[in-house]
């Protein structure tokens, strides 16, 4: 069983690349899948800024989606890798950052898929998944499973997990085996909320981490 003091402690390995925005990471750095809104904008007198104002009849994505995501991408993230296992046991991932905590009791997470993704069926066929948090060191992970097409989860060191068996990267900064409590509509994405049923961490180690389109790091 996992406790709130367990969930808190395990959720910081996140906390320091911090907390989540809606994409799912599709390809090369820098490429990512949009989410879905709506408004419009307009440019404020302040150099280089904008402000995103409603408006009925006018549609954000179309009328401007690049200066929303570009806006999105000011919030910095962690990165995950998310995996599953097909009814076959075949193993599948994706390279995500849009993963967040919920609740530390009962312990819940979340994370968003593009409804577009390659393993979208996958997932949403699946009743369980696992957060693996990079760390800084595994950016090549973060690229090969990011990529249109891929199979699999490459030769790059996952294990299945003790609880449920899922693929999970032994050297991440943590991982989350969880059970699929609640799918939700998310526009052109689906919200995923998972009850953690077994977790681990390693406290040495900087974070992977994403901002305006690139990867970043902690400095200083």
């Amino acid at each position: 069983m996992v406790n709130a003091l367990q969930m808190h402690k395990l959720l910081l390995a996140w906390v320091r690349g911090g907390l989540a925005a809606a994409f799912i990471l599709s390809g090369a750095p820098g490429q990512f899948r949009h989410c879905a809104g709506g408004g419009n904008h307009t440019r404020s007198a302040g150099r280089g800024h904008s402000t995103i104002r409603p408006s009925p009849g006018l549609d954000l994505m179309t009328d401007n989606s690049r200066e929303f995501r570009n806006a999105l991408g000011c919030f910095a993230t962690g990165v995950t890798v998310v995996t599953t296992r097909r009814p076959d046991g075949a193993p599948v991932g994706i390279t995500a950052n849009s993963f967040s905590s919920v609740s530390l009791d009962p312990p819940l997470v979340l994370w968003c898929i593009d409804k577009s993704s390659d393993c979208f069926d996958d997932f949403q066929a699946a009743d369980r998944f696992a957060i693996n948090v990079l760390a800084a060191d595994d950016m090549n992970v973060s690229n090969d499973m990011a990529r249109t097409g891929r199979d699999g989860v490459g030769d790059h060191g996952f294990s299945d997990g003790p609880v449920l068996g899922l693929p999970v990267l032994e050297r991440a900064l943590a991982h989350f085996e969880c059970e699929v409590e609640h799918r939700h509509a998310g526009g052109d994405h689906v919200i995923l909320v998972g009850r953690v049923k077994g977790m681990q961490s390693r406290q040495d180690g900087d974070p992977l981490l994403y901002f305006r389109g690139k990867y970043a790091a902690i400095t200083g």
